[in-house]
């Protein structure tokens, strides 16, 4: 990737406007392709402002979409109160970069649903840019990408989110992956997944 590329998606990232997460309302994002040829699995831990939640994660694809399936719980770190929280995340590459559009891009839908004291279904469906960039020398590859999300809300809470989720993609091995992002807004804070990819 060239450093006007570079700085051109440093650039998007500190304009994007601050919001939320995904399927499960959690702050995890993606990436605009797939990091695995057959499936992929791990673990996500996020920190949605004054709450943690422990996901497990899966995800198979073909051609130029995925599915991916997640479910865990979330616990409210002052009430100790417990949601049971799945969802299912599909995404579809759309945009492939050019001399005039330095990024890729894939659309991303999905629906999920947070059981417990509050019972909500959410509709998250948005764009996600990125790029990936080789470490020389290195088998080790960093997707940074930025995700704009809109997020219907149904349930004991009816209400529309917008949101901005960025992070990075860091395949550190060929079957091992750390990924990083983060919401601000509406869901804030923070995602850290360990994904083995096949």
């Amino acid at each position: 990737m060239s450093k006007s590329s570079g700085l051109t998606m440093a650039v998007a990232i500190v304009l994007a406007a601050p919001v939320s997460g995904q399927s499960t309302l959690m702050p995890s994002f993606s990436v605009p392709y797939r990091a695995f040829t057959q499936s992929e699995k791990g673990v996500s831990v996020s920190f949605p402002g004054g709450a943690y939640g422990f996901e497990g994660v899966y995800g198979v694809g073909r051609s130029t979409f995925d599915l991916r399936f997640r479910g865990g719980i979330l616990m409210e770190s002052v009430s100790n109160d417990i949601q049971v929280m799945f969802g299912t995340e599909f995404r579809n590459r759309v945009i492939t970069h050019s001399e005039e559009f330095p990024f890729d891009g894939a659309f991303v839908f999905g629906g999920g649903v947070q059981l417990g004291d509050v019972n909500n279904f959410a509709i998250p469906f948005g764009l996600t840019l990125g790029r990936r960039l080789d470490v020389d020398d290195s088998e080790v590859v960093i997707v940074p990408f930025v995700q704009p999300t809109g997020i219907v809300i149904l349930g004991d809470v009816n209400d529309f989110f917008f949101s901005m989720g960025f992070g990075a993609d860091f395949r550190l091995t060929r079957s091992f992956d750390l990924r990083l992002s983060l919401g601000l807004g509406d869901v804030d804070g923070l995602s850290v997944s360990a994904i083995w990819v096949q």
